[in-house]
């Protein structure tokens, strides 16, 4: 049986199947001696105050036998991954958004997941979180930050196109002109990075992915690299850089984006049998005729 003292909910918006879901998964903990509390905080957009439920924030999540319980969309769940960020903590989705790959359980099987997590017949998978940097002469101008998904170079409403060099474990690549660039994780391979055309890549691999968007030269195509050192140099006047689909900041002329692997992982939780293939199949329709 399971060793879990507290549950911690991730949750992006009061609506009634948020609220209806939380509170039934609340009840199922509470029988099994496991408190259940609820992350808030403004400045990642949740919203969320559920009734009956004491919030926290990331400065006093449960630390130790903690379970995390995401409702939402991925978007939702790759701000729990950052909030859970160096946490050994195991992480379940239920997907209250659209195409789910991260929160992957569909809400009429929530308390199905739930019983299994507690009878621990459940598999976990570890993902890579990755790191970025920005240094702008020398001195660093983003702190080091972690990311589940992807980091994405892409211009800003002063530009047509941004220009930038790559460079990748030290030996310079090239300079092209794009829209921008998206650099994702085996993880982040099934979200911007699929719909720039890049390659889907079995998501505990070690490796990167670098996908231009919309490039000036037709012959530029994604990359797959190993897991180690990116460098993005902007050499256009402005870029804006994301992190995750959030984080946004204006960058200039030479600034240095750093990504290199963390030693961290995310603890992922499956069902017993289910696969990413599986996943693949149902979630990007490939099983129809």
């Amino acid at each position: 049986m399971t060793s879990f003292k507290a549950a911690t909910f991730f949750v992006k918006e009061n609506t009634r199947q948020s609220i209806e879901i939380a509170e039934q998964l609340k009840e199922k903990l509470l029988q099994n001696n496991i408190q259940s509390v609820l992350f808030y905080d403004a400045e990642n957009a949740y919203q969320a105050h559920l009734p009956n439920f004491e919030e926290v924030d990331k400065n006093n999540l449960p630390s130790n036998n903690n379970l995390a319980i995401v409702l939402g969309g991925d978007g939702t769940f790759l701000a729990a991954a950052n909030a859970l960020y160096s946490s050994s903590t195991p992480v379940m989705g239920i997907n209250l958004g659209n195409l789910g790959f991260l929160t992957e359980t569909d809400p009429s099987q929530a308390n199905e997941l739930l019983e299994n997590v507690l009878n621990d017949e459940i598999d976990i998978e570890e993902r890579p979180y990755f790191l970025v940097t920005v240094t702008r002469n020398g001195k660093e101008v983003w702190e080091e930050s972690s990311f589940l998904n992807d980091v994405v170079l892409h211009r800003n409403t002063h530009e047509k196109m941004v220009s930038f060099a790559v460079e990748i474990d030290g030996r310079f690549v090239t300079t092209s002109r794009a829209d921008g660039v998206v650099i994702a994780t085996p993880t982040g391979s099934t979200a911007y990075n699929l719909s720039t055309g890049g390659p889907i890549v079995y998501p505990t691999m070690e490796a990167l992915i670098l996908s231009p968007i919309c490039p000036h030269t037709l012959s530029y195509r994604p990359v797959v690299l190993p897991s180690g050192e990116v460098k993005l140099t902007l050499k256009s006047a402005h870029g804006t850089l994301s992190i995750d689909g959030c984080s946004a900041t204006d960058l200039e002329i030479e600034d240095i984006i750093t990504i290199q692997p963390s030693k961290e992982k995310l603890h992922l939780i499956h069902n017993k049998g289910r696969n990413f293939y599986g996943l693949l199949r149902h979630k990007l329709g490939w099983d129809s005729k």
